[in-house]
């Protein structure tokens, strides 16, 4: 999916970042990153008030490694079984999150705070542990 299509189908404008980690963090509202083949690698679409229905272009995306989809409007997510590659997700402050399903991302971990510092979780346990109307991240080690 090129750019300004992903732009047209949203209805915002997306701005270039090219580094991940700095794609991730919050303050990187509507930005994306690209590999050297012009793939687009990395997305944050956070706080864009996104539902369920507005998420279909997630398909065409299969070479999407990280994606940021907090404070949004998300009650249920489906990976897209082509998006293998994909190892960090962020749907926290979701307040309505209900599911995601995720079972062709072998890579995904959800991170979890306790008193020692962050703890990583297998997407299995993520799986398992998911309480309904709880917002958790789900990201990759690196």
């Amino acid at each position: 999916m090129q750019i300004d299509t992903l732009q047209k189908h949203l209805g915002v404008a997306l701005t270039e970042q090219p580094d991940l980690v700095v794609l991730m963090k919050h303050r990187s509202q509507n930005t994306f990153a690209r590999d050297p083949d012009g793939q687009v690698i990395g997305l944050n679409l956070r706080s864009n008030d996104l539902t369920d229905g507005n998420l279909a272009f997630l398909s065409e995306l299969p070479h999407l490694r990280a994606l940021n989809l907090s404070e949004n409007k998300i009650t249920h997510l489906s990976i897209p079984a082509i998006m293998k590659v994909l190892r960090f997700l962020d749907l926290n402050e979701n307040p309505a999150l209900r599911s995601v399903a995720a079972k062709k991302c072998p890579r995904l971990f959800t991170p979890s705070q306790n008193g020692a510092g962050r703890q990583w979780r297998s997407r299995q346990n993520f799986h398992q542990n998911q309480a309904v109307g709880q917002n958790r991240a789900v990201a990759a080690k690196t």
